[in-house]
């Protein structure tokens, strides 16, 4: 929730404190979820709520800490992170229009399917904040449970992922430079529903299958440089509980 929510009440007037001494201020925030960085933090819109009050208190420094210490991303966070990136130059921006610009120059003809399914991602997990009770604390585990993505959502999730595999096809031949750009770039989304079928939902799967899906996964780990599964654990502690 937004700073100024009344679930935030006391860190806003903890930030106008500091504001109204008279010295610039410099604040550190978090937009990554430390039990696992295959997980969502829903942080997407707050930040776009929270970067104008960030300026008014008068923040001349921010650290809003992302994975660190991982070279791939999934879950939209290289979007969160532009968008971060440009609220810090603007906290007026118009993110919306940025965002339109966005999906079309970094997903190229799948921009529509990816562009639906980070709104349906973002509903969820506002769904999830409003009836769930999760809260926005980094290190919640609500956010990987099957009561926060029931497989239906997950099928729905990679659904659209095999949807924008499809759209970008034609760039394999006409331009193949962009459509291994906008390839790895889905890919590095499909890392999400993946892990949560795979972890959550393996009862759902024959051995034959699971085993087929975690080496694929593997594979497609090491090809978008995902390198880390949570804060200091490096993804072969995944690999070696996985047994393969």
């Amino acid at each position: 929730r937004p700073v100024t929510d009344e679930a935030n009440k006391d860190y806003y007037e903890l930030y106008k404190q500091w504001g109204d001494m008279g010295f610039p201020v410099a604040l550190w925030v978090y937009n990554m979820n430390l039990i696992s960085y295959f997980a969502p933090l829903n942080s997407y819109y707050t930040d776009i709520a929270n970067y104008p009050i960030y300026d008014e208190i008068g923040v001349m420094w921010i650290y809003n800490q992302g994975q660190w210490d991982n070279t791939g991303l999934t879950a939209f966070f290289h979007l969160k992170e532009c968008v971060q990136a440009q609220l810090a130059w603007d906290s007026d921006a118009d993110i919306n229009a940025y965002m339109d610009d966005y999906f079309v120059a970094y997903f190229k003809d799948a921009a529509p399917v990816m562009r639906q399914f980070y709104d349906d991602l973002r509903l969820r997990l506002t769904y999830c904040t409003e009836t769930l009770n999760i809260n926005g604390w980094i290190g919640t585990e609500w956010l990987y449970s099957t009561d926060a993505f029931p497989y239906g959502e997950i099928v729905k999730y990679l659904d659209y992922i095999d949807q924008a595999y499809a759209a970008i096809e034609p760039l394999k031949r006409s331009d193949p430079q962009a459509y291994e750009l906008a390839y790895k770039r889905i890919l590095s989304e499909s890392l999400f529903p993946r892990y949560y079928a795979i972890t959550l939902y393996s009862a759902n799967y024959t051995n034959t299958e699971l085993l087929a899906m975690q080496k694929q996964f593997q594979r497609d780990c090491d090809t978008v440089g995902f390198t880390y599964m949570k804060e200091h654990q490096p993804i072969s502690n995944l690999w070696n509980a996985w047994g393969i």
